[in-house]
């Protein structure tokens, strides 16, 4: 995550969990509710300039197959909407990661650019890239309710 780090978690927390009706779990990224497994991060404009998020193996891994049938990504971006995405279509690009300093698990980090509409989202490692766009609150309520 970047920017400012409270703020930035905080972005659109409300719309998740009244109008979308998700369960946080505990002070993760990760929100559930009834089949759908969804990984938000939530993105600012850092200093430099960029957008980016990385997403940590431990999380992914908490995803259960016989619980949940939808696994999603649901990108917040401050100021600037959410990119909606099927995990399976991220994974395309997830080919390289960089292990934790101390620690053995995977983080996959991902750069964002955003030109009105239409997101690349990029490994920052091999620079595969992942071509979406974003998307408003009422398509997101369309997935999922």
């Amino acid at each position: 995550m970047s920017g400012n780090h409270k703020n930035t978690s905080d972005y659109e927390k409300d719309f998740l969990l009244k109008e979308l009706k998700l369960t946080q779990i505990k002070n993760s990224t990760i929100f559930i509710k009834n089949d759908i497994f969804c990984l938000s991060p939530s993105v600012s404009l850092n200093k430099s300039k960029s957008y980016w998020f990385d997403l940590r193996e431990i999380n992914i891994n908490k995803f259960d197959r016989m619980k949940y049938s939808n696994f999603l990504i649901l990108i917040r971006i401050v100021n600037k909407g959410f990119v909606l995405l099927n995990f399976k279509d991220l994974e395309k690009i997830m080919q390289s990661w960089r292990n934790e300093e101390n620690n053995l698990l995977k983080v996959w980090g991902f750069n964002i650019e955003i030109k009105e509409n239409f997101v690349k989202i990029i490994n920052r490692k091999d620079k595969s890239i992942l071509e979406s766009s974003t998307i408003n609150r009422e398509n997101i309520k369309i997935k999922f309710i």
